[in-house]
């Protein structure tokens, strides 16, 4: 009685073994949230969605959100880019009233724009929408978005006119390497384990001197 016993107990754990690295295989060979190679294409233009490796960068300016992109940095990110172009005391200093300007400009807009994008989705969810009601609307959270950029070009612009020719040089290449990392198939860059790190190739400055 004792050998059938054991007997069992040691099928059971040789398929409970078995079955553990059935399911570990099929994770390493079917990632989450792969895509089914056989699953039928209902909207007819499948290729128009998928990205041509070769061709990212042209796919990324067809799509790219200015207005995200645009966002100045946030305090780790800044803090990092301070250390890269090699900031003065004094020249981090000039950089608080513009982030302060960006924000007193931004904010009230924020608000609104979120009114606006609110008023969108009611009309879209509504019984019965109507185009000229949503292009309406949509036109009011894009005269939002417009003042948006236009704040955040303050910013940009006005960090430039802080750099000497060899930083305003290093913030060139640091905002064309931080524009590559967010093409499809380098991440994007809030969730990128690279956000906010200083891009490769560039070395830091050494701190300016006046």
């Amino acid at each position: 009685m004792l050998a059938k016993r054991s007997l069992v107990l040691a099928l059971v754990v040789v398929l409970i073994a078995g079955l553990a690295v059935y399911a570990q295989t099929e994770r390493r060979t079917k990632p989450a949230g792969a895509p089914v190679s056989n699953a039928p294409d209902i909207t007819g233009i499948g290729d128009f969605f998928r990205v041509d490796p070769a061709n990212r960068q042209e796919w990324f300016y067809k799509m790219v959100d200015l207005k995200r992109h645009l966002m100045p940095p946030g305090p780790k990110e800044m803090l990092r880019l301070a250390n890269l172009l090699g900031l003065t005391e004094e020249q981090k200093q000039s950089i608080k009233p513009l982030y302060a300007q960006f924000r007193n400009t931004v904010k009230p807009i924020l608000d609104q724009r979120a009114l606006a994008a609110k008023e969108f989705y009611a009309i879209l969810q509504g019984p019965s929408p109507s185009k000229d009601a949503l292009l309406a609307a949509v036109a009011k959270v894009q005269q939002f978005d417009q003042q948006i950029i236009n704040a955040e070009l303050d910013f940009w612009l006005g960090l430039r006119q802080i750099l000497n020719t060899q930083q305003q040089q290093s913030l060139t290449q640091f905002l064309q390497q931080r524009l590559q990392m967010e093409m499809p198939g380098m991440g994007d860059r809030p969730n990128n384990p690279e956000a906010g790190r200083t891009p490769q190739g560039i070395r830091p400055n050494k701190p300016a001197t006046n």
